[in-house]
């Protein structure tokens, strides 16, 4: 009986050592799998700490360039400003006409003011052909403009068509 029982056990030890053996095999295989993600986040680990860093340096850029384009945006109302107010300063020495026939600001202002400024500033039958108009109220304020300076003479040159 003892002969036949310590083969099997050896057959036994056999079998449980080359199973350790495939066991240690397979732990051996996850082991360097292991092993190689750990590499893999170490990696992913530094490349999200310089992403941080980056992003960190972008927040400041942002920030800075924020505070820029605040500046700028001011600085364009206020060139705006300036130039509604020279816009208004030009329009203080511009020529008003009322009066005026439907259809005759079609032409182009050259031709128009070549054909029809002579006729109208002319003299005829003793009376002027123009006439100075004081400002409307409207003229004076507008809500869009800042308060217009005023000419030399005081007004703009408004005149009525002569009848």
């Amino acid at each position: 009986m003892g002969n036949t029982t310590m083969p099997s056990m050896l057959e036994l030890k056999t079998l449980i050592l080359e199973g350790n053996k495939a066991i240690r095999e397979k732990i051996d295989g996850v082991a360097t799998t292991v092993a190689l993600m750990r590499q893999d986040l170490d990696k992913l680990r530094d490349k999200v700490k310089n992403l941080g860093i980056r992003v960190d340096g972008l927040e400041e850029n942002v920030s800075a360039h924020t505070t820029q384009l605040t500046n700028h945006e001011c600085r364009l109302q206020m060139q705006e400003a300036k130039l509604a107010n020279l816009d208004d300063r030009s329009r203080c020495i511009n020529v008003h006409t009322l009066g005026l026939q439907e259809g005759m600001e079609t032409t182009p202002v050259e031709q128009f003011l070549e054909t029809w400024q002579p006729t109208v500033l002319r003299a005829s039958e003793g009376r002027k052909g123009y006439k100075w108009i004081e400002p409307t109220e409207h003229q004076e304020s507008s809500p869009n403009r800042v308060p217009h300076r005023t000419c030399l003479s005081g007004s703009p040159f408004i005149w009525t068509m002569a009848h």
